[in-house]
């Protein structure tokens, strides 16, 4: 028997179990390439979760799955939503919608603690944005995806659409084109005819099951003197595709170009596969620093001449000089 006493994700990989009784209180997630040969697990209450590859006796009830990220979620609990003014549940009792993306699992204990606590001070005047909240985002954002964002860059909002929408209308006239990638979620056609512009589709390429950028199309469609903004989906929702870092630059190249603006909407970045990871378009603009901490400046200090071309003072010593082009070769190595 093999007692396994603390959690198992994220850092494991290609794990084999061979005629093995598993008792466990810590269930497995997001390992990658789990493999149990005629193995039995018992006196667990914990699910499988993106685990690929699993030839296993399960010999008790799986009753819950467990997130690392968000705690024990009750897996076979129903909760009735019908009456409660829920979108979704909002039906006929003969009908059973499964139209839109709204879990009807309950939210993990841990954040209903915190509300609970939080409402219990019985006072809901007006509060600021902490310092707890900006930490939040940067350090998620630094330790699961490699970008590190500066405080500076961060506003509190009520959600993405009202961003999306703020933005279009912040940076857009009316009747402006803005372009999206179609096909898209539904409500980016709303933040844009609802602020008085006009969509610009660039449909995506489908060919084989795989759906591509149609570059182009995008740059014919950035080239409208009339087409100032442009919302981009990363992953792409609906159809599930994670852009790679050269299709991100190549929109970021094209962008500058025709003087087109993105806005990214990244809400779906950590809903990946495992091994599976998000590249943030932020980051293809700080690739260079990213990767190996060079400050550069743009050569368009120097007028459109200077467009194509990156500043680097080399006003400095032999040494630091040397290390410079080292880290610069290794940033364009890793584009």
């Amino acid at each position: 028997m093999i007692n396994i006493t603390k959690k198992l994700w994220f850092v494991w990989r290609n794990l084999t179990f061979v005629n093995c009784t598993i008792e466990s209180l810590q269930g497995f997630c997001y390992i990658d390439n789990l493999t149990l040969k005629n193995c039995k697990l018992i006196n667990t209450s914990l699910a499988f979760e993106f685990v690929e590859n699993v030839d296993a006796q399960i010999t008790t009830k799986i009753d819950s799955v467990f997130n690392p990220i968000s705690g024990t979620i009750k897996a076979d609990e129903i909760v009735n939503r019908r009456g409660t003014d829920s979108i979704k549940w909002d039906v006929a009792d003969n009908e059973l919608p499964m139209w839109v993306a709204d879990m009807d699992f309950q939210t993990a204990p841990e954040i209903i603690d915190a509300l609970i606590k939080r409402a219990k001070e019985g006072v809901f005047g007006y509060t600021d944005v902490n310092d707890e909240w900006y930490d939040a985002y940067i350090n998620w954002w630094k330790n699961r995806h490699g970008f590190e964002m500066n405080r500076e860059w961060l506003m509190f909002c009520t959600g993405v659409i009202p961003a999306i929408s703020s933005t279009v209308r912040k940076l857009t006239t009316p009747n402006e084109k803005v372009i999206i990638q179609t096909p898209v979620y539904n409500i980016f056609f709303n933040s844009i005819l609802n602020n008085g512009c006009q969509v610009l589709e660039s449909p995506l390429h489908y060919e084989d099951g795989i759906y591509s950028i149609d570059f182009d199309d995008l740059e014919e469609k950035m080239s409208d003197p009339q087409a100032s903004l442009m919302i981009l989906c990363n992953p792409h929702n609906p159809v599930s595709k994670i852009w790679s870092k050269e299709e991100l630059a190549k929109i970021g190249e094209l962008a500058k170009k025709h003087g087109v603006t993105i806005i990214s909407d990244e809400i779906h970045c950590d809903l990946t596969m495992p091994g599976k990871d998000y590249i943030p378009f932020a980051a293809h603009a700080a690739i260079i620093r990213k990767e190996t901490g060079l400050y550069l400046s743009s050569g368009t200090v120097y007028g459109d001449c200077g467009k194509d071309f990156l500043r680097m003072n080399v006003a400095c010593t032999k040494a630091n000089l040397q290390d410079g082009l080292s880290r610069l070769k290794k940033a364009i190595d890793s584009l």
